[in-house]
């Protein structure tokens, strides 16, 4: 079976393939820490975060927050640049909401890279409630210099789950925050958390299937990671409550992939917890192992993402 978004044995559409494709090489994403938090946080919609969260508000591979952005982007580059030297960038704002600040506070802290020779686009993870005009108007005429990539974190369409993790909006919220950017001729990747307590197979694939329908351009997919500095992690150690297994995730990860539409990039499939800081499950640590098997598992069933999608999508 051949699949037409990849160049290797991969049978999903890679956020490296796509690079190549837009850009003419490879463009890797370079962490930054603007110093942002949430409004389920700070008492706005609530506080503590969302339960999986760890204080370190998801940035917890990004080394050198307290510096300047610039001294940020400059030292992550370098060690980007070791493993691909000759690569692109995409300064990527990670850390806790990116948008939850005034309009010209988010115009300021894109402008230095908006000019960049070497950046291919820049990056924002923010929430979907973190949209509001200005902000996106801000958004828009950054988008006419440098691509614009929203990342937003839904990690669930089911709002009982939604709830249970302190998220503190409705999928129909999201929803509504998409077709508002997308109307700004934004790029949106959307964020899957697979294993959430109390979520079944079947949750799992809904929130897959939602998504499917919607006008997005990228999603990442990851395992529940339980981590010691988070809600979730302390409720854990308490109560230890059931995890996805390594073969679990993997067949419902490709029941999700073989959903979507196969333009949509998939931009990750596993995520990187730093070792100390993760209580369960270990198997994620091994992200080879991970990446190797759900290649192979794909060859065996001989499916590829796209297989079983149905030609559906919200415009």
């Amino acid at each position: 079976m051949s699949f037409p978004y990849s160049d290797d044995e991969r049978r999903w559409h890679t956020l490296s393939f796509e690079t190549r494709r837009l850009f003419g090489r490879r463009a890797v994403k370079v962490m930054l820490d603007a110093g942002m938090t949430c409004p389920n946080r700070d008492g706005t919609k609530g506080y503590g975060g969302c339960t999986f969260c760890s204080a370190g508000g998801a940035g917890e591979t990004n080394r050198f927050s307290p510096e300047d952005l610039l001294v940020q982007y400059e030292k992550n580059k370098e060690i980007m640049r070791k493993k691909w030297p000759d690569s692109l960038t995409i300064p990527y704002f990670q850390s806790f909401s990116n948008t939850y600040a005034p309009a010209e506070k988010i115009r300021e802290m894109l402008e230095p890279f908006l000019g960049k020779e070497e950046v291919a686009a820049v990056a924002l993870a923010t929430r979907a409630d973190c949209l509001q005009d200005d902000i996106l108007e801000v958004l828009a005429q950054a988008n006419q210099r440098r691509p614009v990539w929203l990342e937003l974190g839904l990690q669930t369409s089911n709002d009982r789950t939604a709830e249970r993790v302190n998220r503190c909006h409705t999928f129909q919220e999201f929803a509504d925050s998409v077709y508002r950017a997308k109307e700004k001729e934004l790029r949106i990747c959307v964020h899957v958390l697979n294993g959430l307590p109390g979520e079944t197979g079947e949750d799992m694939l809904k929130t897959a299937e939602d998504v499917a329908k919607l006008p997005v351009d990228g999603v990442k997919f990851h395992m529940l990671n339980v981590l010691k500095d988070s809600i979730l992690g302390r409720e854990y150690q308490t109560v230890p409550f059931p995890l996805l297994s390594e073969e679990e995730y993997i067949d419902i990860l490709i029941r999700q992939l073989e959903i979507l539409p196969p333009e949509i990039t998939v931009e990750r499939v596993s995520g990187d917890p730093m070792p100390g800081d993760l209580l369960a499950p270990h198997w994620v640590l091994n992200k080879k192992k991970v990446l190797n098997h759900l290649k192979n598992e794909l060859i065996r069933r001989d499916s590829c993402q796209g297989r079983k999608y149905n030609g559906k999508r919200n415009e």
